[in-house]
């Protein structure tokens, strides 16, 4: 797909990117038509066309040597700028606008042929069987993706705005026999139903207060810790453990915000609907200048409320951030993050991590989990 995207005799030398052509013209994405024409005339010399073809920002190829000599980065800066003093602004719907701004006139189109989109859209009776069964790409751009419920009631539907999935079948062959179609939904998803591809996977970001799929955040901590471990075989199946923690003084609301403990006996504690082996954890840390230490992976040497926990990990470092285990914010050279490793080869039920620093900021942890020689319970 790379190839024919960039085959050089067939670009231009300014296009930078390649896409699947949508039917829709450019002007669909709900454009300030008036202001984004006086702009790029301004910075083009040339009127924009805002009937020609566009393209959805889902799936698309960059060449990035190209981007560079071009200095893409820069016009993104522009844009955003006047986006940002205008009022009304220019446009509405996150990056799809600016992409086929900054594309316009310099991407090439794919074959058609290898690409399905609007399936959060269209319903499977709607869609092209022959194109289905050739198509290398399956878009999921829509409302109803295959990670929310199969059904849901018309209250919950119209009180409350909760949606039901659609085409989640065309994802079967991909899914392990016992796994639930969320399974794709998050990073790390895979891992808690053994559908990974990998026998060591990272699940997270795990933000205390925000539930993520295959953990779910419990408000309770002393509910928790008064619950054998025998009732969680009843939960959900979508559900593969429970995690929570003692009161937040700072309650994130999504993934990209920072949280911290409201008391220094804080702690996260995961609880999992089988037993599962841990065999690392990493933590980001807000800043260089809040690096994280002192933090231990603890494990229960049974299966029972009442066992004793034990220290789990072996190594424990201060690191730079990893920029790709989002969101990053101190991905640097500094040594900020703390990373625990050569983890005691046991599998538990219940997990917990202790000795956070009092009234510290965090932004996030992510477990590294076996996903080999486990049992299915």
């Amino acid at each position: 797909m790379w190839r024919s995207a960039f085959a050089k005799d067939l670009v231009a030398p300014t296009t930078f990117l390649a896409a699947f052509a949508e039917a829709s013209s450019l002007k669909r994405f709900y454009f300030s038509e008036e202001k984004i024409s006086s702009l790029w005339e301004h910075k083009h010399g040339m009127p924009l066309n805002f009937e020609g073809a566009s393209f959805n920002d889902g799936f698309i190829i960059i060449d990035l040597a190209k981007w560079r000599s071009l200095n893409v980065t820069d016009e993104v800066r522009w844009w955003i700028q006047q986006h940002k003093m205008t009022d009304p602004a220019l446009w509405k719907f996150g990056t799809q606008p600016i992409t086929l701004l900054i594309g316009s006139g310099r991407w090439q189109q794919l074959p058609p042929g290898l690409y399905v989109g609007d399936l959060g859209f269209r319903q499977f009776h709607e869609l092209d069987k022959g194109l289905l069964k050739q198509a290398a790409i399956l878009h999921f751009d829509g409302e109803h993706k295959p990670w929310l419920p199969a059904t849901v009631s018309d209250t919950n539907m119209k009180q409350h705005g909760m949606l039901a999935s659609w085409n989640s079948h065309l994802l079967d062959p991909y899914a392990a026999a016992n796994a639930p179609v969320e399974w794709l939904s998050a990073p790390g998803a895979r891992c808690l139903f053994d559908a990974a591809p990998a026998l060591v996977c990272h699940v997270g970001p795990l933000v205390p207060g925000t539930s993520t799929p295959g953990l779910h955040w419990y408000d309770s901590l002393e509910q928790l810790q008064n619950m054998s471990v025998e009732p969680m075989h009843t939960v959900e199946p979508i559900i593969a453990g429970h995690f929570s923690a003692s009161p937040l003084a700072q309650l994130p609301q999504s993934t990209l915000m920072p949280w911290r403990f409201s008391d220094p006996d804080g702690h996260v504690q995961l609880l999992f609907t089988r037993p599962r082996r841990l065999l690392g954890v990493y933590l980001q840390a807000v800043s260089a200048q809040q690096p994280i230490s002192g933090v231990q992976l603890q494990a229960r040497d049974d299966t029972g409320s009442k066992g004793l926990w034990v220290d789990a990990c072996q190594r424990q470092d201060l690191i730079a951030c990893d920029p790709h285990r989002g969101p990053s914010y101190s991905a640097s050279s500094a040594r900020a993050c703390w990373h625990l490793t050569d983890c005691r080869a046991v599998q538990a039920w219940q997990w917990r991590l202790v000795g956070w620093p009092v009234g510290q900021l965090f932004g996030g942890v992510w477990l590294e989990m076996a996903t080999d020689e486990v049992s299915m319970a």
